[in-house]
Parts: C-alpha cells; structure tokens; sequence
C-alpha cells in the first residue's frame, strides 16, 4: 500500500505555489466546492483534457488527493521521485493492474480521496470521450462514493500533442456525490460496470452543460 503521509510537506510546497500560478495567470475559479466533503475516502471523476489538469484539480481541491498515472511516466531518478512526492500512483493501462487498483482502494478505505480521469487518456480535441467501464470496476470494487468534477479550458492552455503552454482562463466545477448505495444491488459484472461508469460520465457532461449555460447567460446580458 502506498503510505499516505509520506512527502506530506512536499506535496502541499507544490499545492500552494499552483494555486498562485493559477490565480495570477489563468484567472482561475473554483465552483461547487461545497460538494467536497471534509474527510473520508471517496473516487474523484474528471475529465481529462490536458498534461495540466492533475496540478489544476489537484490545487483547486481543498484536500490532499492521490492520482493514478501511467505507469510508463515513472522514470528511475528525479522523476519518479518527483511523482511519488505529490501522491501520484503508477497503474498499467493495459488491462486491470491489480496491484493499483488494490492500493487505490487501500487508500480510500483508509479515508483519502483517489483522482481518477474516468476516461483514460487526454482528449484529442478538449471534448468528452467514449469511457470504458474501468471506473465503474474501482467504484464497485471499493464501495466507494464518487464525486464528478469537470475542469473547463485545459485543452487550451495545453493541449494533446503541444508543448507550449497558452493562457487561457479556467474553471473547475465539482458536482453533487453519487452515493454507492445506489448501486448496492447491482452484481458485479461488465455489464454493471459500464452502468455505473455511463452514470459518473452523464454528471461530469451535466457539469460541462451548467458552464456552457452560465457562460450563454453572461453573453446575453
């Protein structure tokens, strides 16, 4: 299992130099904070646009987060360092890595939130994609609550494929819990998975259609 207080002031030296950036660069905002509770363990669903957007969920959030990274990220030296320093945890994506999806749930049982981008890799083009039922395994398999949160204008600043970051203005909004005890009754079979992982994708495209509205409204007042 992954120690959960290890590099505790380094990740949060990092937490607060972000959140600086953020707010004097990319007029940053944070909605919906009210939605994210105070403790316990839990899965946070976002999307996923960006190299950025672990550092721009990761610094709105008001708790320390552990994130799941390919595994092919954690080079020997500086650098896998440097990702297990900000709780980052290296999964292999081809197929289920049990040994991941084990220290995942050790870790929100044992009350901390895990950030998980439900649908896989970075979108190509900023829009949601297609997501498989990996999310809906995790959640049924840990029992756990999940918390969709969508993170608007990452794609701009940087883009799938660029290496020089834009400044662009960016939101994140996170939504009402999904409690698990509505999906207490569901065996635990691919089919259910993807159910539960279509419900998790539906709010965080609900949270992307109330920012487009609200951005609609402004332009027409």
């Amino acid at each position: 299992m992954v120690n959960k207080n290890r590099w505790c002031f380094h990740y949060w030296i990092f937490y607060y130099i972000l959140r600086c950036i953020y707010r004097l660069f990319f007029r940053w905002e944070i909605h919906g904070l009210e939605h994210f509770p105070p403790s316990g363990g839990f899965i946070l669903a976002v999307n996923h646009a960006s190299y950025l957007d672990p550092t721009i969920v990761g610094s709105a959030a008001p708790r320390k987060l552990f994130y799941m990274a390919r595994k092919t990220l954690f080079k020997k030296g500086f650098w896998e360092r440097f990702l297990l320093s900000i709780n980052a945890i290296p999964i292999d994506r081809e197929g289920y890595d049990l040994h991941a999806i084990k220290n995942m749930i050790d870790i929100i049982h044992a009350g901390e939130p895990v950030l998980i981008f439900p649908e896989g890799t970075r979108s190509p083009d900023g829009n949601l994609q297609q997501i498989r039922h990996g999310i809906g395994f995790v959640t049924m398999r840990a029992h756990a609550d999940v918390l969709p949160c969508y993170i608007s204008g990452s794609w701009y600043i940087l883009p799938k494929g660029e290496k020089v970051i834009r400044f662009h203005k960016v939101k994140v909004l996170f939504g009402k819990m999904i409690s698990y005890s509505q999906f207490g009754d569901l065996h635990p079979t691919k089919v259910n998975y993807q159910k539960i992982s279509n419900i998790v994708m539906e709010q965080i495209a609900g949270l992307k259609a109330q920012l487009e509205g609200e951005k609609r409204q402004k332009k027409e007042k």
